[in-house]
């Protein structure tokens, strides 16, 4: 072992989803990925990794995924050691290792699963707790981080959205059971954490990190807060120095695919800042941004073995990137060949139907005229029977037809008599 490092997990690292857990050296310059690229990754709608926590020598890790799973990893034999789907979740944040088990923040349903582990690997999900009066069908409150207190768990979340779709300062960081809000009117919290009889969190849009403390009473009480420059997600402390990510700004909205206002096209990138516990402010800066653009996750960990040189660690992300990039293109010009074609299938038949709706449209008309040709063939015969009708009225009113009167009686006897 050569000291402690720190991990980091990088989400929605679509650019290069099989390198999301970066190792760096504390206090040296040795960098490398922690999970080996597994062939085919990038086709199982791998986007990057969110929570991971300590269990025992291992790391569990989940994975932000169309199918999220949950991972049990050895980092010294850097092989994975269990593996499970996560069905129920949906989008999951965080999670944490309490009193032997799993419990794995379920961002898409307002919801925490615990998961078991046992000799035989990961057990099946099961819901322990859902955020009061929320449904599970669709992400209400964005509820992502989670850590332990001795007398039982907190967690945070964003709150209901505003009018306009938006998170506002809606949000808290809240004890589970009972629930009750430790401190809410937050904008954007993440990454609660319990340590040293601490509570700290993250308020990422305000780029603020606070720290509160428990009175004789049991309350956490509001102690400091500082400014790292930055959207805040990540925690981890290590001796009296507390470590926070901070994430690249989003020039689009994920949850409303809008470009964010305000946001410069050259920004800062990701980074890790370093706090003096003691002196209660920053000390140091650690740039990260060329190996993930979005914090999520911290941890402090013994190195396992020697870490690489940063260039390299860089170059295989860099590589990976050109080779998701280049898969994307063939994709995108699989797709464009598959729509090309099917745009000429459209148009033949097109024109196919549009022939036959001629021919249709001819048959009509002749079936039209024909019409035409009976309504004027009958209109004759009716103004023919109108003639008619005429002529035999007036033979009827006639002298002649008065005088022949009895002439017909006799013949009409005469025709009876037969």
């Amino acid at each position: 072992m050569s000291g402690p490092c720190l991990l980091v997990t990088f989400c929605n690292q679509l650019t290069s989803p099989q390198y999301a857990a970066l190792l760096l050296q504390i206090g040296g310059n040795g960098r490398d990925w922690l999970l080996p690229p597994e062939p085919g990754i990038a086709d199982a709608g791998l986007a990057g990794l969110t929570g991971v926590c300590p269990v025992g020598r291992d790391l569990a890790l989940t994975t932000q995924s169309a199918t999220p799973e949950i991972i049990l990893y050895d980092p010294l034999e850097r092989r994975i050691k269990a593996c499970r789907e996560l069905s129920p979740c949906l989008d999951p944040h965080s999670l944490i290792y309490h009193a032997g088990s799993l419990y794995v923040v379920s961002t898409g349903t307002n919801e925490i699963y615990e998961v078991t582990l046992g000799a035989d690997g990961f057990g099946e999900p099961r819901l322990h707790w859902r955020y009061p009066d929320a449904p599970n069908d669709r992400d209400l409150v964005h509820l992502n981080g989670l850590t332990a207190a001795a007398d039982g768990l907190i967690a945070s979340c964003f709150g209901p959205r505003g009018p306009d779709g938006s998170w506002g300062r809606a949000g808290a960081v809240f004890q589970l059971e009972p629930f009750t809000v430790i401190q809410g009117g937050l904008a954007q919290p993440h990454t609660p954490l319990c340590h040293g009889g601490r509570l700290y969190f993250a308020e990422s849009q305000a780029h603020l990190v606070h720290s509160l403390r428990r009175d004789e009473d049991g309350i956490w009480r509001a102690q400091d807060r500082i400014d790292v420059g930055g959207y805040t997600r990540g925690l981890a402390v290590a001796e009296d120095r507390l470590w926070v990510g901070v994430s690249a700004p989003r020039l689009i909205s994920r949850s409303k695919g809008t470009p964010n206002q305000g946001v410069p096209a050259a920004t800062s990138g990701a980074a890790l800042i370093c706090i003096d516990l003691a002196r209660q402010r920053v000390t140091g800066r650690t740039e990260v941004g060329g190996f993930g653009e979005e914090v999520y996750d911290l941890l402090i960990l013994d190195q396992p073995g020697p870490l690489g040189d940063p260039a390299d660690a860089l170059s295989r992300r860099i590589l990976n990137m050109h080779r998701v990039a280049a898969r994307l293109r063939g994709e995108h010009a699989a797709t464009t060949r598959r729509l090309l074609t099917d745009i000429d299938n459209l148009l033949t038949e097109s024109a196919n139907l549009t022939a036959e709706l001629g021919r249709r449209v001819q048959e009509i008309g002749r079936q039209l005229s024909e019409i035409a040709d009976l309504r004027l063939t009958r209109a004759a015969l009716e103004a023919q029977l109108i003639s008619v009708r005429e002529a035999l009225d007036s033979l009827h009113l006639s002298h002649s037809w008065r005088v022949t009167a009895p002439l017909r009686y006799v013949s009409g006897l005469f025709r009876r008599g037969r």
